[in-house]
């Protein structure tokens, strides 16, 4: 199989919603990490608060209640090769161009990242599902005379 094959079956099989995580079903599914892992736990408790405090900050808002008990953290465990390992005909990486619909914010965290240096850790990008052109923040230069 192909490390994008193996990504999507992993993917499939896993409980990707707090609720579902969360549940007696949910608990017996992969109760190593979904029922006796304090440190997923402790993951999904730092991730929501970021993504929350991120949210506050952009967005200058705040949020009620009511407003906290309706965001549900979607979370999930993927495993994909370093860059040296990605196959260069293909670019499969492991994860195939995707987008989270209804998510208000998305992101990713490494538990470990690849190699030493930036070339050699594991590639990541992010496109405006949109299709919005792409753009780079550059320093702007000066030209004299």
């Amino acid at each position: 199989l192909r490390n994008d094959e193996v990504n999507n079956a992993f993917f499939a099989w896993q409980l990707t919603h707090e609720s579902e995580q969360e549940d007696e079903r949910g608990r017996e599914h992969w109760p190593e990490l979904y029922r006796d892992s304090k440190e997923f736990m402790e993951l999904k408790r730092f991730a929501k608060l970021s993504c929350l405090e991120y949210l506050q900050h952009v967005y200058d808002a705040s949020f009620t209640a009511a407003d906290l008990s309706q965001l549900e953290l979607s979370i999930w465990a993927s495993v994909t090769p370093a860059a040296k390992e990605i196959d260069a005909k293909t670019g499969a990486m492991g994860l195939a161009f995707h987008d989270h619909p209804l998510a208000l914010l998305s992101g990713v965290f490494y538990a470990q990242a690849g190699g030493r240096r930036v070339g050699e850790k594991t590639p990541t990008v992010f496109a405006d599902p949109r299709g919005t052109t792409t753009f780079r923040y550059t320093r702007a230069s000066e030209k004299k005379g």
